[in-house]
């Protein structure tokens, strides 16, 4: 699928996007050395599908940190057809008349007396955060920075357990779906799950692909307005994508691809599942 942002009143990200082979720095501590050219990869196939994104590797923002200083152990990233733009939190990438976000992002696991409770994804951090604690203290150490908390891909491998997710529910400002769940059983759990808390609290969910590999970038993915964006520091944009996606009455598009659910209108009219088509003023390509 391809499709362009020009002219567009929404910005559309990929917001689990990883750099970094994360699922192996799951189940040991060393990190794994940061591949330029995986970088290189990631950022040219975002600019073919036109998708801005959050880079969320496991326990680190060194990723987003290279890409930010444009150079890796004495390697320069992308070269001069690139141009960075810097905002701290976020990063303006622009190339042949065309610009993406890049989103600083980090994915956590959590753990409880020494077990897996699943997996937390916090947008627009500073500064790395510890990865392996509780998942009250990660929400904590999050809020600290003023970042947004999401609850990662629930009832998917990795999730956040049901029990620390109910505990916590007021403190998450969305709930992922994700393309990685193939067959759709997550995802439907998911949904079902928020529609019977809506009596605690509506909570919004996004739509992001999980992806490891360039090649499965975009297959998931969400929309926010631009006006979030433009022209805001990094700390003004974080604040407004916190309150947008908090905000129950927020209409937030979703390109669910093959992957549609019987309830997929849960928290916006059914109009809005064609955004991604008409904001970009023609039709997308499957």
């Amino acid at each position: 699928m391809k499709f362009t942002e020009t002219n567009s009143r929404y910005v559309f990200v990929d917001a689990h996007v990883h750099n970094l082979i994360s699922c192996f720095t799951i189940f040991n501590k060393k990190r794994l050395t940061l591949n330029p050219q995986k970088l290189r990869n990631n950022v040219a196939r975002l600019f073919s599908l036109g998708l801005s994104a959050a880079f969320t590797d496991h326990g680190t923002l060194e990723p987003y940190k290279a890409l930010q200083r444009n150079h890796y152990r004495g390697e320069k990233i992308l070269d001069n057809s690139h141009t960075i733009v810097d905002h701290g939190r976020f990063l303006e990438i622009h190339k042949d008349g065309r610009m993406i976000y890049i989103i600083c992002g980090e994915e956590f696991m959590t753990k409880v007396n020494n077990r897996p409770a699943g997996h937390v994804l916090a947008f627009g951090l500073k500064d790395p955060i510890k990865d392996r604690m509780t998942p009250q203290a990660t929400i904590e150490a999050i809020k600290a920075q003023k970042g947004i908390i999401i609850a990662a891909h629930i009832f998917h491998y990795g999730g956040l357990r049901v029990k620390y997710l109910k505990q916590l529910y007021h403190e998450f400002d969305a709930v992922e779906l994700t393309a990685a769940d193939v067959l759709n059983i997550a995802n439907k759990r998911a949904i079902n799950f928020i529609k019977k808390q809506q009596h605690v609290r509506r909570l919004n969910y996004i739509f992001d692909s999980d992806a490891h590999l360039a090649d499965s970038i975009g297959k998931g993915f969400w929309g926010f307005p631009k006006r979030l964006i433009e022209g805001k520091a990094d700390t003004q944009f974080i604040a407004n994508l916190k309150n947008y996606l908090r905000d129950p009455a927020s209409c937030i598009p979703c390109n669910m691809g093959k992957y549609k659910l019987k309830d997929v209108t849960l928290h916006y009219p059914r109009k809005y599942m064609e955004l991604i088509r008409h904001y970009n003023g023609r039709k997308v390509k499957h």
